[in-house]
């Protein structure tokens, strides 16, 4: 695995915990 590899799988993780987050919020509100 290269250096562009991992930078692109370190910004995909973001985004998904990015998005579990919100949806963990929005679960929380409701």
């Amino acid at each position: 695995m290269d250096d562009a590899t991992l930078a692109e799988a370190v910004e995909v993780m973001t985004e998904v915990t990015k998005g579990n987050l919100i949806m963990h919020s929005i679960g929380g509100r409701h």
